[in-house]
């Protein structure tokens, strides 16, 4: 199982007070469904220059002028992707580093990059790729995975973005051979990584199969919440109070059982 570790506030602070501290805490299921969050280079010049440079252009874009610089940002990721993409990675204890730079403009070339490592060094029939607002049910997860095909699987919560069908980023479970055949292709570093996957998948003629994801937008929507699922989006509108949604909904959870 691959989360999304992202080194800015909030989603930091929620990976390690909403997830870390219920469903990736460690426990009886680390052997069935061990989880790694994965992650780009934390620090150096390379990094401040790509977030400098992309957030730069991301301004300018933001302007009546801004349709030149909005394809000078995305010319840029191209490149850098087509850069870093191949990258090498360490997994240290649950955590995979890539040699990507930690910048958002760069989530696309880091899940590849993870990707491609944990082809190469875990042993795994299926794989869940999930961001840092999502709880995770992980004996559901792998009781669901239980009756699968064991090839040619990708499921998930589905959305459509200029025409390409893509599962979101805060659910999506693919096969073994899935994820192999996704990294032997050429993606598109500027798309945000899960349409980028998705039109991947789709252009190699894999169906995304489409899987329930509740929302849950504050603590008191856990009280009248679905319970039988084995993802969830805890996302506050109000405000990022995502790891109080994920405590909540862990006690239910567990009185539920």
């Amino acid at each position: 199982m691959l989360v999304l570790s992202i080194d800015r506030e909030p989603w930091r602070s929620i990976e390690l007070n909403g997830q870390r501290a219920t469903w990736a805490a460690p426990s009886k299921l680390d052997d069935a469904a061990p989880v790694l969050f994965y992650r780009g280079r934390l620090t150096g010049l390379v990094r401040f220059a790509v977030a400098s440079i992309t957030r730069a252009l991301l301004i300018a874009g933001s302007d009546k002028a801004g349709s030149l610089a909005e394809t000078a940002r995305d010319r840029f990721i191209r490149i850098a992707g087509r850069r870093y993409h191949q990258s090498s990675s360490t997994t240290v204890s649950d955590i995979i580093t890539t040699d990507v730079p930690e910048t958002y403009a760069m989530v696309t070339t880091k899940l590849f990059a993870s990707l491609t490592h944990v082809l190469a060094t875990e042993e795994f029939d299926y794989l869940f790729r999930t961001n840092s607002s999502t709880y995770v049910d992980r004996q559901r997860l792998v009781e669901f995975a239980e009756d699968l095909p064991r090839s040619g699987y990708w499921g998930g919560f589905t959305g459509v973005f200029e025409g390409v069908t893509y599962t979101s980023g805060a659910g999506t479970l693919m096969s073994r051979d899935c994820v192999a055949d996704a990294v032997r292709v050429k993606w598109d570093w500027d798309l945000v990584d899960d349409v980028a996957l998705g039109r991947v998948l789709t252009s190699l003629g894999i169906e995304a199969q489409p899987l329930p994801r509740p929302i849950l937008e504050s603590v008191e929507s856990v009280d009248t919440a679905e319970l039988d699922a084995f993802m969830w989006r805890c996302q506050g509108v109000q405000e990022r109070n995502d790891a109080q949604i994920m405590l909540a909904l862990h006690r239910a959870l567990e009185a539920n059982r």
